[in-house]
């Protein structure tokens, strides 16, 4: 019989209510989306993202920065195109949430918390980064979770309110980025957010992965009841991550 602590409880717990509030945004979006058989995304390709910032760096820049203090006058596409350009400035195709997870697992949450603070800094447009922060700041106030109705104190609120209003814009851009199938693969800029973005969605644990000869990574997953996405297949466009992953190793 496998055996949690309290503190993993919690954990558990709290992935769980955050979950459930990234299932209301994103069936919400897909219900949208289901007004036409075939909802709009922005086919943003890396090259056009490389050639803006080539040609328009301080622009860019600006819709960086916009982004990461959590301007929600940003257009979907400026959005998407900020979230893609951050990855040519200091983005890990692994991501940097894993050690706080680990953390977090074992009941360390103070630990945890210090990491993803350390990483959140140091990554802002990470959706993974921001989905763990938030459930960092949920491990260490339990309150959140025992009484969900009362009122936020400013100084949870002032740690909660940032890193969300991130969360629900780069989700959003992520979801318009394409619908999940060969053609128009979700696009992504880190191994773990393939994973957070397919947990936002109330995926279950995929059954197989395999990359691709056009550099998707395909994802096959069991019979589902997600109402956020339909199917039993999800890819991923990878190509920015496998070009990172060169880079970093020098192949």
């Amino acid at each position: 019989m496998l055996i949690f602590n309290t503190s993993q409880h919690k954990y558990f717990r709290m992935k769980r209510s955050i979950l459930s509030l990234a299932i209301v945004l994103l069936r919400s979006l897909w219900m949208r989306g289901q007004k036409s058989a075939y909802y709009e995304t922005y086919a943003i390709q890396w090259s056009d993202v490389k050639a803006a910032i080539a040609h328009a760096p301080d622009s860019i820049g600006a819709l960086i920065d916009r982004l990461a203090a959590g301007d929600s006058t940003l257009r979907t596409r400026e959005i998407l195109t900020a979230y893609m350009a951050n990855s040519y400035e200091h983005c890990s195709p692994f991501g940097d949430a894993r050690e706080a997870r680990d953390a977090l697992h074992k009941g360390e949450v103070a630990k945890a918390m210090s990491l993803m603070d350390a990483a959140i800094k140091k990554n802002p447009l990470s959706l993974t980064n921001n989905y763990y922060y938030i459930v960092c700041v949920h491990a260490s106030h339990p309150e959140l979770d025992e009484q969900p109705n009362a009122p936020l104190n400013d100084s949870i609120r002032q740690l909660l309110e940032l890193p969300a209003t991130r969360l629900r814009l780069i989700e959003s851009a992520i979801y318009y980025s394409g619908n999940g199938s060969a053609r128009l693969p979700y696009k992504v800029t880190s191994v773990d957010d393939e994973y957070t973005f397919m947990r936002m969605l109330d995926l279950p644990q995929h059954t197989s992965q395999s990359l691709t000869n056009d550099l998707r990574d395909h994802f096959t997953l069991p019979p589902h009841s997600s109402t956020a996405y339909q199917g039993n297949e999800i890819d991923f466009d990878a190509s920015r991550i496998i070009e990172q992953e060169q880079e970093l190793f020098g192949e």
